[in-house]
């Protein structure tokens, strides 16, 4: 998964459940799973919702 779809993903999940770390991760990490490393979507989790 590049990163570009990982930020498309990871932003639409944020317009639907707020900026908060712990309400986004989780489900970005179940969205992504077996796609992108975990590493890789905690970073640009925390780089979006700043």
């Amino acid at each position: 998964m590049s990163d570009d779809e990982l930020r498309a993903v990871v932003a639409r999940l944020i317009e639907s459940n707020g900026k908060e770390f712990k309400r986004v991760m989780p489900l970005a990490a179940k969205e992504t799973k077996g796609r992108a490393n975990g590493a890789r979507v905690q970073q640009i989790v925390r780089e979006m919702i700043q």
